[in-house]
C-alpha cells in the first residue's frame, strides 16, 4: 500500500506540474496576443508597453498582462484597451 500511495503521489506531482506548463503557455500566447494588439493600436511601442503592465482600475488593479491568464480574460483585455493608446 505505501508503493502504491507513492506512486499515485508522483503521478499527482506530474499532473500538476504538467497543468502548470500548460498555463504558462497559455499566459505567454496570451501576453504576445496582447502586446501585439496593444503595438496596432498605440502611436509608440513604450505607450503599448506602459498600457500592458501598468494596473488597471476595470481588472481590479491588475495589469492586464497579469490578467490574461485564459482567454475570458484576454478578451477582457482586448476589451476594455482603447482604441488608441
Amino acid at each position: 500500500s505505501e508503493l502504491a500511495r507513492l506512486h499515485n503521489e508522483r503521478r499527482e506531482a506530474e499532473a500538476r506540474q504538467a497543468a502548470q506548463v500548460r498555463q504558462q503557455a497559455a499566459l505567454e500566447k496570451n501576453r504576445k496576443e496582447l502586446a501585439t494588439l496593444a503595438g496596432k493600436r498605440a502611436r509608440d511601442p513604450a505607450r503599448a508597453e506602459l498600457w500592458c503592465r501598468s494596473s488597471n482600475p476595470k481588472l481590479g488593479g491588475q495589469r492586464p498582462f497579469d490578467y490574461c491568464v485564459d482567454d475570458r480574460a484576454l478578451r477582457t483585455c482586448i476589451d476594455i484597451m482603447p482604441s488608441s493608446l
